[in-house]
């Protein structure tokens, strides 16, 4: 098969074409998140970028994060 400029193939260019019509999509999907502010998306919830993290929030971090140290001690010992 004849190669471009770049030494690629008509078959690469054709995956690199569909790869970046997705592309095209998921950032247009991403561009909706970003005009959607001032909430910020994560998988759990959604907060205000003004607000400050509730309480039960960070008990619920600082619960994890003792579980998980908890664990990782009694594995090292």
């Amino acid at each position: 098969m004849p190669l471009d400029v770049l030494g690629r193939t008509r078959a690469t260019l054709m995956r690199s074409t569909i790869l970046n019509e997705e592309f095209l999509v998921n950032a247009s999907h991403q561009l909706a998140l970003i005009t959607s502010l001032p909430f910020v998306h994560t998988a759990r919830r959604t907060y205000r970028l003004n607000d400050s993290v509730k309480n039960w929030d960070r008990e619920f971090a600082c619960f994890i994060a003792s579980e998980l140290m908890g664990t990782f001690l009694k594995t090292s010992i």
